[in-house]
C-alpha cells in the first residue's frame, strides 16, 4: 500500500513538472526513487511474510529455540525502519509536490496580470481606435 501511494505521488509529481518545467531537476531524483522503494516495498513483503512465521511458530513451539526473539526482535526493527524510510519518502514527495503547485500558482497569477494588463490594453486600443474613426468619419 505505501508503495502504490509513494507511486501515485511521483506521478503525479512528475506529471506536474513535466507540464510546468522541471527547473530545479527533480526528474532524475524521482526515477531514482522508484526503484529503491520498490526494493524496500519487495524487502518489507518479505520481512512480513518472516513475521507471520515467527508468529505462527510461537504458538506451535512449546519452547523458544536460543536468539529465537532476538531474531523477531531484529525483523521486528528492520521492518520499521523500512515502513518509515517508504513515509520519509512519501512526506518528501509531498514536501516537493506542494512546492511546485505553490510555484504554479505563482506562474498563474502572473499569467492572470498579464492577461487582465492584455485586455485592459486592447480595451483602451478599441477605444482608442473607434475615436479616431468617429473624428475622420466626423470630418468627411
Amino acid at each position: 500500500g505505501l508503495l502504490a501511494d509513494l507511486v501515485r505521488m511521483c506521478a503525479t509529481l512528475a506529471a506536474r513538472l513535466e507540464r510546468t518545467g522541471d527547473d530545479r531537476g527533480l526528474g532524475p531524483s524521482l526515477a531514482e526513487l522508484l526503484p529503491a522503494a520498490c526494493g524496500a516495498a519487495t524487502d518489507l513483503a518479505q520481512l512480513d511474510e518472516n513475521l507471520g512465521r515467527f508468529e505462527r511458530q510461537r504458538d506451535q513451539l512449546a519452547t523458544l529455540p536460543d536468539g529465537w526473539l532476538d531474531t523477531l526482535a531484529r525483523c521486528e526493527r528492520t521492518r520499521d525502519a523500512l515502513v518509515q524510510r517508504l513515509l520519509e519518502a512519501m512526506t518528501v514527495v509531498g514536501r516537493l509536490q506542494g512546492q511546485q503547485a505553490a510555484l504554479a500558482a505563482e506562474s498563474d497569477e502572473t499569467l492572470a496580470d498579464l492577461t487582465h494588463e492584455l485586455r485592459r490594453e486592447a480595451e483602451a486600443q478599441g477605444a482608442a481606435a473607434k475615436e479616431v474613426a468617429e473624428l475622420l468619419g466626423g470630418d468627411s
